[in-house]
């Protein structure tokens, strides 16, 4: 039997690459993240049959926004806007997109 401890695993460039790329839940601040996406995240289809993922919190939390951003190694954009909600005549959120 062989223990998978044992065996040096060798990645191709492809898997290394990828690595890079996704998400390791593993690590405390991207399941943070990932929990964060499946309950306020919102899918929709972007341009060029790519997917996006939006996450609308208010102006206080913004510094979670900016935290997720760094956290990835895919473009991605914070915009603020303004209107009025059933909150609040002039109520600021922060948008998160990927």
């Amino acid at each position: 039997m062989v223990d998978r401890y044992s065996v040096k695993w060798y990645k191709t460039t492809k898997e290394k690459d990828m690595d890079n790329h996704c998400l390791d839940v593993t690590k405390p601040q991207q399941a943070y993240m990932y929990g964060f996406i499946q309950t306020d995240g919102h899918m929709s289809k972007g341009t060029r049959d790519k997917g996006r993922v939006t996450i609308e919190v208010g102006e206080q939390d913004r510094s979670v926004l900016e935290t997720f951003a760094s956290l990835i190694s895919y473009h991605s954009s914070i915009s603020v806007r303004t209107r009025a909600t059933n909150f609040s005549q002039q109520y600021t959120s922060v948008s998160w997109s990927v």
